[in-house]
């Protein structure tokens, strides 16, 4: 999968979501960007992707992330699979 930030800070992913790592919620393949499912009130700053996961940092100075989670490396103190941008929990 490829990612891509626009000017407003909203995310676009593109290629396979086969683990939600495109972060729209679904599974699908598209040839095309796709709109992330973004958390209401955050505009993205950077993306950086994994194998089957991906990660943003937001203009509030948050973190999120989605897709694989098998090893906890979404960061949010779990292993399941998150199918849309969920929030990395700092300690």
């Amino acid at each position: 999968h490829s990612c891509a930030l626009d000017s407003a800070g909203l995310a676009w992913c593109w290629g396979s979501s086969a683990e939600y790592q495109m972060g729209y919620g679904g599974t699908a393949i598209f040839s095309y960007p796709w709109q992330v499912s973004m958390p209401a009130g955050v505009a993205f700053t950077r993306i950086a992707l994994g194998d089957l996961h991906s990660c943003a940092l937001d203009d509030q100075n948050g973190a999120w992330c989605w897709g694989n989670n098998s090893d906890g490396q979404l960061g949010n103190g779990t292993t399941t699979l998150a199918a849309t941008p969920s929030p990395v929990t700092f300690q």
